[in-house]
């Protein structure tokens, strides 16, 4: 389609623009001498600079349920096969007990709450652990390649920066 091609030739001139040295402009006509091997590498260095993250967040990767599905199984393939492990963690938020069930205010009130530790949770994780948001009031927790001994560390840390921030709730 002419769209994609002229996507395509705007793309491989801003590649030889960014080669040279990052400023100026260049025109580009697509050359019959292109063979498929260069049209595949620039084709999967296209391909990898969409799937790369940019501005990676300074937290853990937040996933929907249904792509943290995916995400968790490729893992556990890979823990397996290489001998690697993985620590799970289910955080559940409970209302006050003195909290009259159903009152729309206070729903939204411990709504909020969990929403709030939800994000506090998520930022006080490594880039490379996995966090999903199981239900409103529940918070699953994929902490990759880490040693035993420090998981008490991770939950005491999330609950002792918490509780700094927020006392008890």
């Amino acid at each position: 389609d002419l769209y994609t091609d002229a996507l395509s030739l705007a793309d491989k001139a801003l590649y030889s623009v960014k080669k040279k040295d990052k400023h100026g402009f260049a025109m580009f006509k697509d050359d019959e001498t292109d063979d498929d091997s260069s049209a595949n590498t620039t084709g999967l260095k296209a391909l990898s600079m969409i799937l790369s993250e940019r501005n990676i967040p300074d937290s853990a990767l937040s996933l929907e349920k249904e792509a943290f599905i995916n995400v968790y199984r490729f893992i556990m393939r890979y823990l397996k096969r290489y001998n690697r492990n993985a620590f799970k963690l289910l955080f559940t938020i409970t209302p006050p007990s003195d909290n009259d069930a159903g009152a729309p205010d206070e729903d939204k009130h411990f709504y909020d709450i969990c929403d709030k530790f939800f994000e506090h949770v998520k930022e006080s994780l490594r880039k490379s652990d996995l966090v999903m948001r199981y239900r409103k009031n529940q918070v699953f927790v994929f902490l990759t390649d880490i040693k035993e001994f420090a998981i008490s560390q991770v939950i005491g840390g999330i609950k002792g920066s918490w509780h700094k921030e927020n006392g008890d709730i």
